[in-house]
């Protein structure tokens, strides 16, 4: 193969775990005749990490990267707010707007309540709240969807599932979990980046418990950041109880949801910049190869035919 252009997701701001693979690509890159244009893709919030493990980021992004694509918008929450060094690699930064699905039709609200999980390898403490407070009568007039999602252990999904009633269903996956937040009364979920994407397009009143373990801290920032814009309410995962769970809800209701003016076109304006940057980076070698072949023949003359 001989990519115009590789994207590694996250990496190196994050993903560690893959570089026995990684950093032989990027050494395999810088290596080739006709290099191609090198693009880390980030959200707009990073997992913090140590002094050292950013300086070796910034080391990487300046050594081997022409481009870093910010999934995001940065009159909302620019990079460096969670991440301060981002200021040394400013020139290679470029924001594409917020990557979502397409805001769908205005839909009437129904007496619907969302609890989802997203994949539902964790995150069944929510469910089980939810139950919880489904059972004490709360909101008795809705019908209730929990979404356990793919990854959630088989006993706790059967688990979940002895609780199915006239308003409650227990089911793994949504079959429109976009057109069902747009017919929510309310949604309850993490605050994962896909999930808060569908929230703000749906502006649909919200409660998020934001992943906290192993010192994740990406879901809080961008909690605390939508919270303090009154677009949704926030239980803590260790103060998550089914009486916690229906103050926030009540709160929610009562918050205003209007999408803030931010750049949602996100997944079209990252294929159009990656399209672009293609196209430059190809000129660029062009003209290199050129000079290269009117001043020394025969390697450039291999390098052009590559080109």
């Amino acid at each position: 193969m001989q990519p115009d252009v590789i994207v590694t997701e996250t990496y190196p701001f994050g993903r560690r775990q893959m570089r026995f693979e990684l950093t032989p690509l990027l050494e395999w890159a810088a290596k080739q005749p006709v290099s191609p244009l090198m693009v880390s893709s980030i959200r707009d919030i990073l997992q913090a990490r140590s002094p050292k493990r950013e300086d070796e980021c910034i080391e990487l992004i300046q050594q081997q990267y022409d481009k870093v694509l910010v999934h995001g918008d940065p009159a909302f929450t620019p990079l460096e707010k969670s991440f301060a060094k981002a200021v040394q690699i400013h020139s290679q930064l470029t924001y594409s707007g917020y990557v979502c699905p397409a805001k769908p039709p205005a839909k009437v609200r129904e007496n619907l309540i969302v609890v989802s999980i997203g994949g539902g390898a964790v995150g069944k403490e929510i469910l089980q709240a939810a139950q919880q407070l489904h059972a004490s009568g709360f909101e008795a007039d809705c019908q209730w969807l929990l979404i356990t999602g793919p990854n959630m252990a088989p006993e706790d999904k059967k688990s979940l599932a002895k609780h199915n009633c006239d308003n409650l269903q227990v089911v793994e996956l949504a079959d429109d979990f976009i057109d069902s937040l747009s017919r929510a009364r309310v949604s309850v979920s993490m605050a994962g980046y896909n999930t808060v994407m569908d929230l703000l397009q749906t502006e649909t009143p919200a409660v998020v418990i934001p992943f906290e373990a192993e010192s994740e801290t990406e879901q809080l920032a961008r909690s605390q950041l939508l919270e303090a814009k009154g677009l949704l309410s926030i239980v803590r995962e260790n103060a998550l109880t089914a009486d916690t769970l229906k103050a926030a809800i009540i709160q929610a209701r009562q918050q205003q949801h209007q999408r803030p003016a931010i750049n949602m076109l996100g997944a079209q304006h990252s294929a159009e910049l990656l399209k672009l940057w293609a196209e430059q980076h190809m000129q660029t070698c062009k003209k290199r190869l050129r000079y290269e072949l009117a001043s020394t023949g025969t390697r450039a003359a291999t390098l052009g035919n590559l080109c």
